[in-house]
């Protein structure tokens, strides 16, 4: 099973990307990438280049709490937590083809499990710059900015990444760039 990867972007486009109502607007998290398939009491998982990998014995524990026994979830893994952004299946149907605000609103249901999170998804302008500036302060991985209209393509497709930490190099950005860079457009 192949993720959807993400593409890097410069500061100028990213500007562009906060004042579209279009694109949403995610955490990067720095964690381990995986794909997880449940099928009934099953559990498969895939790293970022599609390779199997396992799931871990709390996730599947915790996942096998919900009234869900079909579904693959995206996301990334920190022991013994996973945070997730996006939903490819459940109960048998193939939410690929769905747009991503669709999906993620179906993606809803994961918040009753005790390891799972949800990422938020922000779409208002403000928002967007109130969290792009949070996170380079918490020094987080980055943003990522989805477009809400997009289905789920696996291999670099829609989703762009915009490094937000303070001690990354020149080509990447600070939220200083962000702001100065949208006056102008």
């Amino acid at each position: 099973m192949q993720a959807e990867l993400l593409t890097g972007t410069s500061p100028e486009h990213a500007a562009k990307l906060i004042i579209d109502s279009r694109f949403g607007l995610q955490e990067k998290r720095d964690g381990v990438r995986l794909l997880v398939r449940r099928q009934g009491n099953t559990f498969e998982g895939w790293n970022k280049q599609g390779q199997p990998t396992s799931v871990h014995p709390v996730l599947a524990s915790a996942l096998c709490s919900l009234n869900i026994d079909e579904f693959i979830l995206d996301g990334e893994f920190e022991s013994p937590h996973f945070y997730c952004w996006d939903l490819l299946s459940a109960q048998g149907t193939d939410l690929g083809a769905y747009a991503y605000g669709e999906r993620y609103k179906i993606l809803q249901v994961f918040r009753g499990c005790s390891t799972v999170t949800v990422l938020p998804c922000w779409t208002d302008e403000g928002d967007k710059e109130r969290m792009v500036y949070e996170f380079r302060v918490r020094r987080a991985e980055g943003v990522v900015f989805k477009n809400l209209e997009a289905p789920y393509r696996a291999g670099r497709a829609q989703p762009v990444f915009l490094r937000v930490r303070e001690d990354v190099s020149t080509e990447d950005c600070s939220f200083e760039q962000v702001k100065i860079s949208k006056k102008w457009d």
